[in-house]
């Protein structure tokens, strides 16, 4: 029969064009399973790098294995594109098997684990043997279409190079199509399982049109006989397709390096979510896309493929290398937003990975016209070349994450890459011979360019954050590249700021810090052990500066610690002899380098406490441990009494997100308590099978727990409660209707306003109208709680408390509070000089009035001194102020105890605290100095307010109690706090660093010349 491709051009247009829509639709079905099937594996083997790998490596595997085979009896094919039918149907249909093995492997892995020790090595084994089972069939149908198309493209030798260039350009195209589909639609709309659904009804439909046009065509395929060869034929390899084998393996190599080493770096300024990634993974693969399209437009010879191919592995060097140097630009800052998804982050992802990807494009084709003798091999070869590029891959990706990338850093490795790229060109040239020897001779220019003139590390990208101001290369003092992340430590106002790729975790406290500064984290410790005050065993999910972990308290006699990333430790370890205490040294602390789920669902332990501060929720590596799922394990592995604890960043969730958090935990959960604790910035989500009776518990153990929650910022168990917001009977009405999220739509992942970059509205506006606060300050006979939330300015939940006084006399003096704290100070003094009123009112309203005059340059006037005798402990109060103001030292130090007496939750405390700090300060004896720091905490900046005062007086008693240490910690925070606030230093300030700078031991310590430059930087 004639053949009928060469009756009219139009019609082999025709043909030409269903197969490539056909192409473009099978590549998008393909990055569409390998999105889902990544998350998919993470769910069950855990998200480390090394399940991740085994993952992307069983898929690359599959690829390659199946284009290997096919190329092995392609020559006997006479009806590809009936083959290509079948394959589609064989992928969707093993690709429907992938969810329910991979449910068998889950139950496999854990009664393994149990039985066994499952790590390391054996670890590894398990995910790769598992791995290749469970998506090797469908990977290596997807990988056999490749050389079936081009066995019915390619009929004459001048449509080698177009025709291969052609098919990998659209089915390169539609892998970018199916990539931005799944990541920002078919996930987030209709989550994995229905994902899956989607891709297999693509495959059967792309099945059924191509049975469909092959019936068509008159059952008979179009391609009997390719020119030049006879059906038994079997194409030989010669010596320079092996080289070539060699090269393309390579170029796959360097390829995914690449893409691992970029994907790492653009991390950090995009942030590690599911959107950022899948436009990252979109850009490399339109690139190769262009770069097909780019090869296939001129008629390639043998011999200029090989120089071709030689000329784009030496672009791709230099691309990477111009990368790297031209963002490593404080100009960058001014194109990237905080938002991942800004104009300005794809223009960068543009820049950096567009003109290696293109180049990376342009050589797979170039291969395999180099491969190809004539026609008749073009189909073998096509296969042969995309398995060993495929092979490439597979060895590049393990290579560069898990060897190249934590032993050499970013520099070495681009080095290391830059080096292989230039030697694979230098053979391709040498190969080509004649005028492309120019080439080799650059090539080996090249390698010797990287000894003499090593790339940098991209500091511009690395220490610019998603989430926070960037840092300068000179403020890192870690850097730590590991499998998974990238981790940093920066020196920042007297802290060491832990970054996982480049979003802020949490703050390694020096020695000299103060021990309430960061609250929330002690908040996470000591809240769960209140309300279970016999907890034994605990478990805290993420290790981040072991703050957490640290302030457990003494009996809690086990510490279980699941941190994935082993960079975090060492990072910690570095600063072992220089911070305020050391967690790694507790020990009661059992550290488990390993996947949060995987110790959950592979251990037996029951825990009393579950402590869950993982990164943040809509992180790839994180989102799978805010799941229903996730809590369902968590509470097998809870006592029948345990508590479970999550901690949730009020930055990244609106309302419906936070109705979705508290849903998913009343899932599984019978009772669900929300607390803010103050000042703010986070809630934490207690959840138990049995009440949270944080007032019973208080009862029992604040006398055991008084100093731990001291170090938390909390000198009263009122101020516990304080942070009560929801109860167990709220959280589950607003929660009723609400969406819970789970492993397969994982909500919190992917509809945070911020990762969106939409305006977040405020839960609170709608929730707080069910605050516990005003139970809490109705059943109450004095101001506590109006008075600290003032305190903290939390005055949505102060107003709410005021409404919910009776008391008509008591209202009036909460309104006058409220006044006074919102600046209008007359109207509030006029309230509180009231002479009407009596009892608990009188006493709030006089010791309101007292601690704001004494705060004035004219100090409290005599009516008011009078007034307050009726009351002993304002009574005290004034007469320590008035003593003072006298000079009389002595006389004030004799009645501390009394002012010691002062409970806190008194509403004078707060002036007596400072009274008892400030007569030790006159005395200027090193030890009433050093009484006088321990007296400044818990919570230092309630007692001067939201200035500097606080922090410059911390300095001064230091610096009387020969105490260096706090004294530059406290500098340190103080210029931070100034610099942050845009603040003048205010004249106490420059008084201190003026009688410093005569010290020579203060002028050799690097933190004073540090805290010098902070202080060049304000107005």
């Amino acid at each position: 029969m004639a053949d009928p491709i060469s009756l009219t051009d139009s019609r082999a247009f025709l043909d030409r064009s269903v197969v490539a829509v056909l192409f473009v639709l099978s590549g998008f079905s393909a990055l569409v399973y390998q999105l889902v099937w990544t998350q998919q594996f993470a769910l069950v083997f855990g998200a480390t790098a090394t399940a991740t790998a085994a993952v992307l490596a069983a898929y690359m595997f599959g690829l390659g294995a199946g284009a290997a085979l096919i190329a092995r009896s392609i020559h006997r094919i006479r009806r590809p594109v009936l083959w290509y039918a079948a394959l589609e149907v064989g992928i969707a249909l093993s690709a429907l098997l992938v969810a329910p093995a991979l449910d068998l492997t889950r139950d496999a892995h854990i009664a393994l684990a149990r039985a066994i020790e499952l790590e390391g090595l054996a670890s590894a084994l398990f995910f790769l043997v598992f791995s290749f089972v469970i998506v090797g069939i469908p990977t290596a149908m997807m990988g056999a279409t490749l050389p079936l198309l081009v066995r019915f493209w390619v009929v004459t030798e001048r449509q080698i190079s177009r025709g291969v260039a052609t098919l990998y350009m659209v089915n390169t195209l539609g892998a970018a199509a199916g990539t931005l589909a799944a990541g920002f639609v078919l996930i987030p709309r209709l989550g994995l399982g229905m994902t899956i659904w989607v891709a297999v009804a693509i495959n059967l439909f792309v099945a059924g049109l191509a049975w469909l046009w092959f019936r068509h065509r008159g059952g008979v395929d179009l391609e009997t006989e390719p020119d030049h060869t006879t059906s038994t034929d079997k194409p030989a390899l010669d010596r320079l397709a092996v080289v070539m084998f060699v090269l393309i393996g390579g170029s796959g190599l360097v390829g995914m390096a690449y893409e691992v080493y970029w994907t790492r770096v653009l991390s950090h300024p995009l942030g590690g979510s599911l959107y950022a990634f899948a436009i990252m993974l979109a850009a490399f693969l339109v690139g190769i896309a262009l770069g097909a399209l780019l090869a296939g437009t001129p008629r390639w010879s043998r011999r200029a493929s090989w120089g071709g191919f030689g000329v784009a592995q030496l672009g791709i060097a230099i691309c990477a290398l111009g990368a790297v140097h031209g963002l490593d630009h404080e100009m960058v800052g001014r194109f990237v937003e905080r938002a991942g998804l800004s104009p300005g982050a794809l223009a960068l992802i543009g820049v950096t990975l567009l003109p290696g990807a293109i180049l990376l494009g342009v050589s797979f084709p170039l291969a395999v016209r180099a491969v190809a003798s004539d026609v008749s091999t073009a189909a073998a070869s096509s296969g042969r070349v995309y398995a060993c590029n495929t092979a490439g891959t597979i060895i590049g990706s393990v290579l560069c994450g898990f060897w190249l990338l934590p032993s050499f850093r970013f520099d070495g490795t681009l080095a290391t890459l830059l080096v292989i790229s230039a030697v694979l060109a230098g053979i391709a040239f040498t190969v080509a011979g004649g005028r492309w020897r120019v080439g080799t001779a650059l090539a080996t220019l090249g390698v010797l360019a990287v000894f003499v003139w090593p790339p940098p590390t991209p500091w511009s990208l690395l220490g610019r954050s998603a989430l926070a101001e960037p840092m300068a290369a000179e403020e890192v003092t870690y850097l730590g590249v590991g499998r998974s992340t990238t981790v940093m430590l920066q020196d920042l106002d007297g802290e060491q700021r832990l970054t996982t790729d480049g979003l802020p975790e949490s703050s390694i406290q020096i020695d000299g810090s103060r021990p309430a500064r960061y609250t929330i984290a002690r908040w996470l410790a000591m809240l769960p052990a209140t309300a279970r005050p016999e907890a034994d065993r605990a478990l805290v999910i993420g290790f981040g500066a072991g703050i957490t972990s640290s302030a457990l308290p003494a009996n809690v006699t086990r510490i279980d610690v699941a941190e994935i990333e082993p960079e975090v430790i060492r990072a910690n370890r570095t600063l072992s002899d220089w911070r305020l205490d050391d967690p790694l040294a507790d020990p009661r602390l059992e550290l488990i380098l390993n996947d949060a789920r995987n110790v959950l669902t592979t251990g037996e332990t029951r825990y009393d406490l579950i402590i869950s501060q993982p990164s943040h929720p809509w992180t790839l590596g994180a989102a799978s441990l805010f799941t229903a799922e996730l809590y369902a394990i968590a509470k097998d592995r809870l006592s029948d009494d345990g508590v479970f604890l999550q901690w949730t960043g009020l930055r990244f969730v609106d309302l419906g997100l936070l109705r979705t958090q508290i849903a998913t935990l009343n899932e599984h959960f019978a009772y669900v308590e929300a607390v803010r604790p103050p000042p703010g910035g986070a809630l934490l989500l207690l959840a138990s099978d049995r009440p949270i009776a944080l007032e019973k518990g208080l009862v029992a153990s604040w006398q055991r727990y008084e100093d731990d929650w001291r170090r938390a910022g909390v000198e009263a168990p009122g101020g516990v409660l304080l942070g009560r917001w929801l109860d167990a009977e709220t959280t589950r009405e607003i929660s009723a209707d609400a969406e819970v999220s789970t492993d397969y739509r994982n909500l919190l992942m992917i509809r945070s306003p911020w990762i969106l970059g939409r305006q977040r509205d405020d839960p609170f506006a709608e929730l707080d109208r069910h605050d516990v606060v005003r139970d809490w300050q109705g059943s109450r006979d004095d101001l506590y709680p109006l008075r600290a939330m003032l305190r903290f300015r939390q005055f949505d939940r102060a107003r709410l408390a005021l409404q919910s006084i009776d008391d008509a006399s008591l209202r009036r003096v909460a309104q006058g509070l409220w006044d006074l704290e919102r600046g209008n100070r007359q109207q509030a003094l006029l309230v509180l000089a009231d002479e009407g009123l009596t009892g608990t009112a009188r006493l709030e309203a006089l010791a309101a009035r007292l601690e704001h005059h004494a705060a004035r340059p004219t100090g409290i006037p005599t009516s008011l001194l009078e007034s307050v005798g009726e009351f002993p402990a304002l009574a005290t109060v004034a007469d320590a102020w008035r003593l003072l103001r006298l000079g009389e030292v002595a006389s004030v130090a004799a009645i501390d105890a009394d002012l010691a007496a002062i409970g806190a939750e008194h509403p004078i405390y707060p002036m007596a605290r400072r009274l008892r700090i400030a007569w030790r300060q006159r005395t200027g004896t090193p030890e009433l100095a050093r009484q006088a720091l321990v007296l400044q905490e818990p919570h230092i900046l309630l007692l001067g307010g939201s200035g500097p005062r606080p922090l410059i007086q911390r300095a001064q008693l230091a610096w009387m109690a020969d105490d260096v240490d706090v004294l530059l910690a406290t500098l340190l925070e103080l210029g931070g706090h100034l610099r942050t606030r845009k603040l003048a230093q205010p004249r106490a300030l420059v008084e201190l660093v003026s009688e410093l700078s005569a010290s020579p031991r203060i002028d050799q310590d690097p933190r004073w010349h540090r805290f010098l430059a902070i202080l060049g930087e304000l107005p």
